[in-house]
């Protein structure tokens, strides 16, 4: 990592969409895994279906200011789980797993779904 660069995790209200926000989180400086998501935090033993969206660059975050910003601790992929530590007191421990699924319509298509875990 950049020296003086703390990863971030970021959520942005979003409009016209059954997914509510958006989050950004920072596996690297300035690339970011972006997902659709229907709540800003799962409470817990809860978890919360994403949308995965893709990657993208700092570049590609919208221009408003984030109802949510959070530096990163520590994250680590762990097969098929991301675990994220984030710096704050409350809400800091989370893991997003992302399943690879085949389309039941649509042979050798693949598909993500991903779960936000507390």
């Amino acid at each position: 990592m950049d020296e003086g660069h703390s990863l971030r995790g970021l959520i942005y209200k979003q409009e016209g969409n059954k997914f509510l926000f958006k989050l950004y989180i920072e596996e690297t400086p300035n690339k970011f895994i972006y997902l659709n998501v229907q709540e800003t935090w799962p409470g817990p033993g809860k978890r919360i279906f994403c949308q995965l969206v893709g990657d993208c660059g700092i570049a590609d975050l919208p221009t408003e200011e984030p109802i949510e910003k959070c530096n990163i601790i520590k994250q680590h992929r762990y097969g098929k789980r991301l675990i994220i530590i984030l710096d704050r007191k409350i809400k800091k421990r989370c893991w997003f797993v992302f399943l690879k699924k085949e389309y039941k319509k649509k042979p050798g298509k693949f598909y993500y779904q991903v779960f936000w875990i507390t």
